[in-house]
Parts: structure tokens; C-alpha cells; sequence
């Protein structure tokens, strides 16, 4: 990729297969129906790594296919742990001159959803759609992109609440997408709490009055 001369082979895997059960997945159908791939045309993505994870790496072809091997310790070889067919597909046709115009720039990154949060998740898009994938190959969003992509997407919480954004450049212009806390699961949250909270309080004063129940009591006699 670089130019430099391959010293050592790492590994040699094949990421251009379809899993025979996850077959036009997520849409990626209806993505691509009337597109023709052609194999001599197609791209991949810079393959990226997730931290933590013990060499895991992930590609991304331009026909949308995002696959994980972890790479072995002491062999030169790499297990294939999953493969999934997205929307994330993009086309850099060459024009009658050879030359590739207004070329898609795919996006391939491991982010954060949190600011502060050490799990990352993986981000794949291409010329229409974009979709964020677990490190277990669990599709946890998609979306419609504006336009085809000039640049790559900027991950940044612009909003400064905490949680990643998404900063989209095309060649009409720049667009922003918030993520959003859900309302829904922050009053269940809080609810759970005061549940749990109530619970505890029951419960204590049970035991105290069971205490106290199980207790003698003194009589007084007056004498006079």
C-alpha cells in the first residue's frame, strides 16, 4: 500500500466472500439492486484495529462487506470471526479519459460512543449509507447519507454533551448529525432507581418492625 517492499507476509485471508447466511443483509439488497460490482473495480478500505481487542482487524470492501479475523500470536495466520453484508457500499467508476471524477471517500474507523468510554465500536460508509457495528458483528445503527462523501467522516462531539457526532463533508457542503440521548430509557433508568430505592426502604422497615414485634414487653404496675 505504501510502496515499500513486503519484508514478511502477515497473514492471507479472503474478505471478499459472502457468509451463505447472512446474504443480502440489511438492506444491502435494495442498496445495490441494478448496481454491477465488477471484481477488477473492486476497492478496500484501509483496514483498522480495535484497542483492547487482542489483534483484531477489520476490512470493509466497497461492495459493503465488513469482516473480522484476529490475527494468530505465534503462526502467520488469522481466524475469521464474522462477516456482514451492509449498505456501506460505494463505486469509483473511471470515466471515458481513465480518469475518476468526484471519487467517494469511504469511511472506516473504530470510535467511541462516549467521550470517556473505552469500548469502541466500528463505523462503515460509503457513497448512500452509513452503519455502526459492534466488535461482535451486531448492526446498533444505520443512516441515509445527504450525498456521496469527499472525505472521510469527522467523529467529534461538537454538541459537547459527551457523546460522539458525526460531521459529514460533501461536495455541496458540510453537515452535521447529533447523537441523542433516548428520554425513553433515561426515565426508565430513573425509575428502576427509584424502584430499587423503594424496595430497600420496604424492606427495612420490615425487618424493624419484625424486630421490635419480637421483642418482650415490659408492663408497668402502679401501686399505691
Amino acid at each position: 500500500m505504501s510502496g515499500v517492499p513486503v519484508r514478511e507476509q502477515l497473514f492471507n485471508v479472503s474478505i471478499c466472500h459472502y457468509n451463505h447466511l447472512n446474504l443480502f443483509h440489511h438492506g444491502d439488497f435494495s442498496r445495490s439492486f441494478g448496481r454491477t460490482f465488477d471484481p477488477s473495480n473492486l476497492e478496500v478500505a484501509a483496514p483498522i484495529l480495535l484497542e483492547r481487542s487482542h489483534g483484531n482487524i477489520i476490512f470493509l470492501t466497497s461492495r459493503g462487506e465488513v469482516s473480522l479475523y484476529s490475527s494468530g500470536l505465534l503462526d502467520h495466520d488469522a481466524t475469521w470471526r464474522w462477516q456482514l453484508s451492509t449498505g456501506a457500499t460505494w463505486s469509483n467508476l473511471p470515466s471515458p479519459s481513465g480518469m475518476t471524477e468526484n471519487a467517494v471517500i469511504p469511511t472506516h474507523k473504530a470510535f467511541s460512543l462516549h467521550a470517556y468510554d473505552p469500548k469502541q465500536v466500528i463505523i462503515a460508509g460509503g457513497d448512500q449509507e452509513a452503519v455502526v457495528i459492534s466488535p461482535s458483528g451486531v448492526l446498533l445503527a444505520s443512516s441515509d447519507l445527504p450525498a456521496p462523501l469527499t472525505h472521510a467522516l469527522i467523529l467529534k462531539d461538537f454538541s459537547g454533551d459527551g457523546l460522539t457526532d458525526f460531521i459529514l463533508v460533501t461536495s455541496g457542503g458540510v453537515c452535521g448529525f447529533v447523537q441523542m440521548r433516548r428520554p425513553g430509557a433515561l426515565f426508565f433508568g430513573t425509575l428502576v432507581g427509584f424502584l430499587i430505592v423503594a424496595i430497600g426502604v420496604i424492606l427495612v422497615s420490615l425487618h424493624l418492625n419484625s424486630s421490635n414485634n419480637g421483642k418482650p414487653r415490659s408492663s408497668s404496675t402502679d401501686y399505691r
